[in-house]
């Protein structure tokens, strides 16, 4: 399960988008670079503030840290296939649901998350691949995939296994935060 999962850390999932966003841009196709910077923030800025604001909950609270890797898998993997693959919405969102599905069960199978927690990730996962496939636009059909491919898979293969530890760092901001509003 740590194998699977480790597909989705931020160390391996912020270099893939990189890739997809240069990518994108580089091809000329950039609504679609637009698009996916836009979801990704819009995604990863909904995990990172829900997980501030829960830094302080009871730990034994049905959600208490959304899956940051839950929410990475449905809109890297999902909507980034989605987008090369020129899926139309509805199946990019049943392609983004199965990554989070994958990743989810992996979360849980670690007992890192709980069901509230991976369910969460992949609401805001999948609601910023809707983002992403409905603003995106068309690929353009000149544009090469291989170089994108390659990049994405000497990346994956070289990152894999790293992890990035992003979930203290905010669980030391927004205890720092409480801390300085004398809540704690």
């Amino acid at each position: 399960m740590q194998f699977l999962t480790d597909f989705a850390d931020q160390a391996v999932v912020l270099p893939l988008a990189a890739c997809l966003l240069a990518w994108a841009w580089l091809t000329g196709w950039r609504q679609g670079a637009r698009a996916f910077a836009v979801a990704l923030a819009a995604t990863f800025g909904t995990i990172a503030a829900l997980k501030l604001a829960l830094a302080s909950c009871d730990p034994n609270a049905a959600l208490r840290s959304p899956s940051g890797h839950t929410a990475s898998a449905a809109l890297i993997y999902g909507g980034g296939a989605a987008l090369l693959l020129r899926l139309r919405p509805p199946a990019g969102l049943a392609l983004a649901a199965a990554a989070a599905a994958a990743i989810a069960a992996t979360r849980l199978g670690l007992r890192v998350h709980t069901p509230a927690d991976v369910l969460t990730g992949a609401a805001a996962g999948l609601l910023g691949t809707a983002l992403l496939l409905r603003q995106a636009g068309p690929r353009p059909t000149a544009s090469r995939l291989w170089p994108l491919l390659l990049t994405s898979l000497v990346c994956a293969a070289a990152l894999h296994g790293r992890h990035l530890h992003i979930e203290q760092a905010l669980r030391r901001i927004a205890l720092g935060w409480l801390h300085a509003a004398g809540c704690l």
